[in-house]
């Protein structure tokens, strides 16, 4: 019997592509840790598999960097309530030694990657949203938001509410989201 990763490798070499594309993403929320980076593994073991197979496969890892700051993670100090609703990617570093927040929480986990020959094509979903890699996927999103309300509903215990909309720009006087 196959290993369910080498099943979905053996569905998706049957698709008629040029190169496979398997993205992870993690939210930059503070420490990365395995319950919130084991879709890198998963990814990385999909397009390894493709490659064992012949395939042009590339995994991609996107740091959901545009997510906003919910609560002060521990180990940092409360007076990082300041940059609650704020992207993390425009928070500073808690230790002034990397360019902000993601950046820092971010290089340990590709220290880890690296070690285990994890092998990623790193990217910020937040400079995707600058450089306009999202401006279809937000129109077609803007064109359905009743449609994509109706499935969130179905799993929340209490509906989203009727103006709710599945884009969550920056406001330009406050930097939150």
């Amino acid at each position: 019997m196959k290993h369910w990763i080498e099943r979905i490798a053996d569905e998706l070499n049957e698709m008629d592509v040029e190169k496979h594309v398997i993205a992870s993403g993690t939210s930059i929320s503070g420490s990365i840790h395995i319950g919130n980076s084991c879709d890198v593994f998963i990814a990385n073991a999909i397009g390894k598999a493709l490659r064992e197979l012949g395939n042009d496969a590339e995994t991609i890892w996107i740091a959901d960097d545009h997510d906003p700051l919910r609560k002060v993670p521990f180990p940092l100090p409360e007076s990082y309530d300041q940059y609650l609703g704020m992207p993390y990617s425009m928070i500073p570093c808690p230790e002034g030694c990397c360019k902000n927040f993601v950046e820092h929480f971010e290089k340990p986990l590709f220290k880890v990657l690296d070690a285990y020959g994890i092998e990623i094509t790193p990217k910020s979903g937040f400079e995707m949203y600058k450089d306009g890699s999202y401006l279809e996927s937000i129109r077609i999103s803007l064109e359905k938001h009743n449609e994509i309300k109706a499935i969130f509903d179905q799993y929340r215990r209490e509906p989203l509410a009727d103006h709710w909309l599945p884009y969550n720009p920056i406001c330009e006087k406050c930097g939150r989201v």
